[in-house]
């Protein structure tokens, strides 16, 4: 009986502990960083360029706009990627500087990720650098998500990787 009680202590205090991650760390931020070799307005373009996406954005299937102007502030759309399940999600682009800079608010059934492109040309070549912040909708996914960190950091940095691999090989 008292190795039950043991069991049953060890197994509360992983609960708890996991879920303190997320009331201690609600929300967690990171950042990826690539050079292209390729002119800030052609990094742009490719990176603009939702036929290309499909390129670099592993499940990439649709990006629509739902309300607002094409690719002006305060507009919605609504992204599906498609992996081991259909993924939808929706987009509001906060702000945009062509061909610098944009920020959107992503939604989707367990976070709300902030991000940032920012594009800074150096010589001929371009430095793209991401931005995150990530929160978990509740406190389990708070959790899961800042337990995934690393994950989702090295997911970014594929990404960026695959994006400079399509601007470099775009005509």
């Amino acid at each position: 009986m008292k190795i039950l009680k043991i069991i049953t202590a060890f197994f509360s205090a992983i609960i708890i502990l996991f879920f303190a991650i997320g009331l201690f760390k609600p929300s967690f931020e990171y950042t990826s960083q690539i050079t292209v070799d390729a002119p800030l307005q052609k990094s742009w373009t490719v990176y603009q360029d939702t036929a290309k996406r499909k390129l670099w954005i592993p499940g990439f299937k649709s990006l629509t706009l739902k309300s607002g102007e094409w690719m002006q502030a305060g507009s919605m759309y609504e992204m599906i990627l498609v992996q081991d399940k259909i993924y939808t999600m929706s987009e509001a682009l906060k702000e945009i500087k062509e061909p610098e800079m944009i920020s959107y608010e992503l939604y989707n059934e367990v976070m709300k990720s902030d991000y940032t492109y920012t594009f800074k040309a150096v010589d001929d070549n371009t430095i793209i650098q991401t931005y995150y912040k990530v929160t978990g909708h509740n406190l389990m996914w708070k959790s899961v998500l800042f337990l995934s960190k690393s994950y989702l950091t090295s997911a970014s940095n594929a990404q960026l990787q695959e994006l400079k691999k399509v601007i470099e090989q775009n005509p």
